[in-house]
C-alpha cells in the first residue's frame, strides 16, 4: 500500500505542466506590464523604467535583477514542459508547445539583458 509520501511528482505529469504554466506566467505577465508601461509612459525611457519597477518592493528597483528572476522562472518552467516529453498522449503535444513558447521568452529575456 502506498503511502503520502511514496507518491512524488514524478508521478503526476499534470502537476508538473501546470506548476511549469504557473512559473511561465510570471515572466509572461511582467512583460505584459512592461509593454503596457513602455505604451502608455510619456517621456524617455528613464522614465519608463522608473514606473515598470515602481511595482515591485525596494529591494527589487534593478531592471536587471527582475529580468534575472524572470530567466530563473522560465527555466523552471522549461525544465518541468522538457520532463513532459516522456509522455504518450496529449499531455507530450501541450508540453511541446509550452517548451517552444518557454524558450521565446528565455530567448526575449536574454535579448533584453544585453
Amino acid at each position: 500500500m502506498k503511502t503520502e509520501s511514496d507518491v512524488s511528482i514524478t508521478q503526476s505529469p499534470w502537476k508538473r505542466f501546470f506548476t511549469g504554466v504557473a512559473c511561465l506566467a510570471i515572466p509572461v505577465a511582467l512583460i505584459a506590464w512592461w509593454i503596457y508601461v513602455a505604451e502608455t509612459t510619456m517621456g524617455g525611457q528613464a522614465a519608463r523604467v522608473e514606473r515598470f519597477l515602481n511595482i515591485f518592493p525596494s529591494f527589487l528597483q534593478n531592471a536587471q535583477l527582475v529580468t534575472w528572476i524572470q530567466l530563473a522562472f522560465t527555466g523552471a518552467a522549461f525544465m518541468l514542459f522538457f520532463s513532459g516529453l516522456v509522455q504518450k498522449t496529449f499531455h507530450k503535444a501541450l508540453s511541446i508547445a509550452m517548451l517552444g513558447f518557454s524558450g521565446l521568452i528565455g530567448l526575449w529575456l536574454l535579448f533584453t539583458l544585453m
